[in-house]
């Protein structure tokens, strides 16, 4: 991956030392996942894994 994915996909934090946690890694991988085959059905998952990653790294 180039660094722009990931810093986007939240693997490289340069403002954070923060470790990633499994359950953010996992959902950051499922959000890669679901953006590299990004069809109308599987919009719906990406949104709901996308909002459950972010109330995480917002705790």
């Amino acid at each position: 991956m180039s660094i722009l994915q990931e810093l986007w996909y939240g693997n490289i934090r340069p403002n954070e030392d923060k470790v990633i946690t499994d359950e953010e890694r996992e959902l950051v991988s499922l959000i890669a996942n679901h953006n590299e085959t990004l069809s109308p059905d599987v919009f719906e998952k990406y949104v709901d894994c996308f909002t459950e990653y972010a109330s995480l790294i917002e705790c």
